[in-house]
């Protein structure tokens, strides 16, 4: 019940204010994820426009269920159509190449040898968790996210110039992403030291 009525008075924040072209990103356990459709759906016609899998690679440990690897990334807008939508290709291994007049049809060899082709991306992303000794996205926070992966959502769904909210912001990794990318950014968090550690963390990002 706690868990209801907190997301419930967030979630109808962000709707207030997210504008009809943007979109509304969620990172959510699986525990969690029927709950919160029931509470999004409370706030007008939401558009369920992409369920992401995030493959973490550093999984939590349970002596009572399988080790948890994932981490589930719910993407919200309230338009069906005129929300910002930038397509992402990325490169991907041919298992079955396609031939035509004995000519690779939509595929190449790589500097490696592989056979790839350029697709659209999938919903299923794969990005090391921070750890506590790296170097570039070193962990100060217990939740924090990959700067890479908060940049390609961003690279995804808003463009140069955009405002980006972070109703959790935490050591501030979405803020770091939108110096890199060129957003701007608004941060919400209530512990003082990690408000800190984000302003930090923002201010010594040297290009954007």
């Amino acid at each position: 019940d706690s868990f209801n009525e907190f997301t419930e008075n967030w979630v109808k924040e962000c709707f207030r204010i997210l504008k009809p072209n943007g979109s509304f990103w969620s990172f959510m356990g699986y525990q969690n994820i029927f709950p919160f459709f029931q509470i999004l759906e409370k706030y007008g016609k939401v558009h369920y426009e992409n369920w992401v899998i995030w493959a973490r690679q550093k999984g939590r440990e349970s002596s009572k269920h399988l080790k948890s690897v994932r981490e589930d990334i719910i993407h919200v807008t309230k338009s069906e159509k005129g929300f910002t939508w930038n397509p992402v290709k990325m490169l991907r291994e041919v298992i079955a190449p396609y031939m035509k007049d004995g000519k690779p049809r939509g595929w190449f060899l790589d500097e490696n040898g592989k056979r790839v082709r350029w697709t659209g991306l999938g919903n299923i992303w794969t990005y090391s968790a921070p750890q506590w000794n790296g170097i570039l996205d070193k962990q100060v926070h217990p939740s924090q996210k990959p700067i890479l992966l908060l940049e390609r959502i961003l690279l995804l769904s808003s463009n140069e110039g955009d405002t980006v909210l972070d109703p959790f912001m935490g050591s501030g990794s979405t803020g770091v992403a939108c110096k890199i990318q060129n957003r701007n950014f608004i941060g919400v968090e209530m512990n003082p030291d990690y408000v800190d550690i984000a302003k930090t963390r923002i201010k010594d990002i040297k290009h954007g």
